[in-house]
């Protein structure tokens, strides 16, 4: 589940297993409509994964599945309704929206991803550690106006 503030909205995801194959929607309820508003309903990325975070602001939704050694990452944006999916050979640790926009700390890099998940920044340790990579570098990185990475003794990521 994910709470939006500015539309004051509980957007979650059910798996619908009596479809097949096997579905997941996509809704929301607000405090004013408390019946369920579907968004989007769609073909389970791969047997077995199921959704484990979702971001949401704005018009634009991103969804985070995994299974085994593989992360699977769904964007969605409300008003065009365009949907895109990608699949990393990583493990998701912690995520970042800043709109459409998702700024990711994974298993061995930290990547920006816009709403067609293309990488537009990123940082690629190929240590496997991105806690010593951070801590040894001291990174200090401003992706764009309203987006900073930074490291001060201990791996971080804000919006400012």
């Amino acid at each position: 589940m994910f709470y939006d503030k500015q539309y004051d909205r509980l957007y979650y995801v059910e798996t619908e297993s009596t479809f097949s194959p096997v579905q997941i929607a996509v809704g929301f309820i607000t405090p004013q409509h408390p019946t369920p508003t579907i968004l989007l309903r769609t073909q389970i990325i791969r047997d077995g994964c199921e959704p484990t975070q979702l971001s949401v602001q704005g018009d634009n939704l991103f969804l985070f599945s995994s299974r085994c050694d593989s992360l699977y990452i769904m964007s969605y944006n409300m008003e065009t309704e365009g949907l895109r999916c990608r699949r990393l050979k990583e493990t998701l640790y912690d995520c970042i929206q800043n709109g459409d926009q998702i700024l990711c700390r994974m298993s061995i890099q930290i990547v920006l991803l816009n709403a067609n998940l293309q990488k537009v920044w990123g940082i690629v340790t190929h240590d496997q550690n991105i806690e010593k990579y951070f801590n040894l570098k001291c990174i200090s990185e401003r992706l764009d106006e309203n987006t900073y990475v930074f490291s001060d003794n201990f791996p971080a990521a804000t919006i400012k």
